[in-house]
């Protein structure tokens, strides 16, 4: 929770100095996604939903193979599981979803919600 509460108040600073934020972390239980929706500014959920198998096809830090391998065990979403958030305001598939396609849902998104 350390690290949620530290991006949360880095993220309201920059917000506060009139910089848009946007940022990119696992928030793997209800407890941490709870404290940014309750203490972030002008917060919106994007869900980058992948399957584990393409997770572990692009690990560039090997950790799923160290986890099959039984050398690590805290692998979220492999040795634990991982819970989807409830309600996010934007869900990308990259299973399916290209990276360029994945931007294009997120800028389609936020310009529909005048954002």
């Amino acid at each position: 929770m350390r690290v949620v509460s530290t991006l949360t108040h880095l993220a309201n600073k920059a917000t506060e100095a009139g910089s848009n934020v946007v940022v990119s972390a696992l928030t793997a239980n209800l407890d941490s996604r709870d404290y940014v929706r309750d203490n972030a500014n002008n917060v919106l959920f994007c869900y980058i939903e992948c399957s584990i198998e393409t997770c572990a096809k692009r690990d560039p830090k090997g950790l799923y193979s160290k986890a099959r391998e039984g050398k690590i065990n805290t692998l979220i979403g492999y040795n634990s599981k991982y819970i989807p958030p409830e309600n996010p305001e934007i869900v990308v598939n990259t299973d399916y979803a290209s990276a360029p396609l994945a931007v294009d849902i997120i800028w389609g998104y936020l310009r529909k919600n005048c954002i």
